[in-house]
């Protein structure tokens, strides 16, 4: 490793009289006081305070036709290893190389992050300790107001000789083709298609193709903007059943001054009526997209099938950010959770099955950011969830508790080294 690392930077440095390499990292460290985060809290449990850590040390190498980055990651949680222990937990995050045929075409290989439509569908998720990362070829084209991505991935767990039964929890395949096209500075529209296989349990010769497809629409006048999406889902969930569902979301907002931001909306995943019988999956799922972005900051909707019992989901809220000086943000949110379609529970714990209230919760959100530092920042953040009783028959514990969570986070971003071109 360190012999790789010296003949990395010495060719660096002999080459840097034509390309630019960079050297940079990142430390962030987030403790927190979880007091009903994900799941609600009751009386027989105790709150947990838990601090994690992520490390990432990064080399990126360019000129004029060819970038090559790769980024390596260790994600831990203090005290899960024991002080003298040598295992190490270091991995691969990023390795990708990217060669522009043309000033428009560039095809980048490797293992690399997906962000695309403000992470609804394909993200990073660098909330999480270790983030998320895809093994995928891109073939990529833009022009003066076009864009367009092609991705195309193939998973096997090992190094096979033949096809047999896939172990990893994730798409078998997948491919996604992203359209943007900027009408002018402030108005674009983006078109995205997904197909992504899953592999049905145990029989590796059945791979279930489901689809997505829709458009993010972006668009501001003045002091006022909106965004406007809808995404429909369509062809075969993992078991098997048919797929018609669909998202829609809708968030105007107003900037009063350059320091503060309004803005209002509405979000409906659809869900499964359970009083209904049939054949079709009516829950949408949000694929490989960052549910912390969207739901809630303390994560009760990540995996909003799984988290809905298949209900579906409606969020309506109210967000507000304030640049209170040059170094110092704040923004605060308020989510209303309802069901977005008929639920089955046992809410008299006899067996009996009755149709859930759809109210779920209200969460209240509060960020603090403060940049204390060049490329570093201090990050201080309460929420708070009062739920309904059908909360609790989806997610256990007690609605009659509120929900508490406190988190403080400091992340630093050096820049360690950097050659110029010549």
């Amino acid at each position: 490793m360190r012999i790789s690392f010296l003949i990395m930077v010495c060719w660096c440095v002999i080459v840097s009289s034509k390309a630019q390499f960079k050297v940079d990292a990142q430390l962030r460290v987030r403790s927190e006081y979880r007091d009903g985060v994900k799941a609600l809290m009751h009386d027989s449990q105790r709150p947990a305070w838990v601090t994690a850590q992520r490390t990432r040390l990064n080399f990126q190498y360019h000129d004029e036709r060819v970038e090559f980055y790769i980024s390596f990651n260790d994600a831990r949680v203090w005290g899960e290893s024991e002080i003298a222990s040598n295992q190490s937990k270091v991995g691969l995050y990023q390795a990708y190389v990217k060669y522009g045929l043309n000033s428009n075409f560039n095809i980048k290989v490797g293992r690399q992050v997906l962000n695309y439509d403000k992470k609804r569908l394909l993200a990073d998720k660098n909330w999480n300790t270790a983030g998320a990362s895809h093994d995928i070829a891109l073939m990529q084209f833009k022009s003066n107001k076009l864009e367009s991505h092609l991705g195309l991935a193939y998973g096997n767990d090992s190094d096979r000789l033949f096809e047999s039964d896939y172990s990893v929890k994730q798409y078998k395949y997948l491919i996604f083709w992203w359209w943007n096209y900027a009408f002018n500075n402030s108005t674009q529209l983006s078109i995205m298609n997904i197909v992504d296989g899953n592999q049905k349990k145990n029989d590796y010769k059945t791979v279930y193709a489901r689809a997505t497809s829709g458009f993010l629409l972006t668009a501001k006048e003045g002091c006022f903007s909106f965004d406007l999406s809808s995404y429909v889902q369509y062809g075969k969930h993992v078991t098997g059943q048919k797929i018609m569902a669909y998202l829609f979301q809708f968030s105007p907002s107003v900037e009063i001054n350059e320091a503060l931001t309004f803005s209002v909306g509405y979000e409906r995943l659809s869900g499964s009526d359970a009083t209904q019988s049939g054949n079709k999956y009516h829950a949408f799922s949000t694929l490989y997209g960052s549910g912390h972005t969207f739901h809630g900051s303390m994560d009760y909707f990540t995996d909003i099938p799984k988290h809905t019992l298949g209900g579906g989901l409606q969020d309506a809220y109210f967000k507000t950010a304030v640049r209170a000086s040059e170094k110092i943000i704040v923004k605060a949110a308020l989510h209303n959770f309802r069901l977005a379609n008929k639920v089955l529970v046992d809410d008299a714990g006899d067996g009996s099955k009755t149709v859930a209230n759809c109210q779920l919760g209200t969460e209240m959100d509060l960020t603090v950011l403060y940049k204390f530092f060049t490329n570093s920042d201090l990050t201080m953040g309460y929420s708070t969830l009062m739920p309904s009783p059908t909360m609790a028959l989806l997610k256990g514990g007690d609605s009659r508790q509120s929900q508490h969570w406190i988190y403080l986070s400091v992340r630093f971003n050096p820049e360690l080294f950097k050659t110029e071109k010549k």
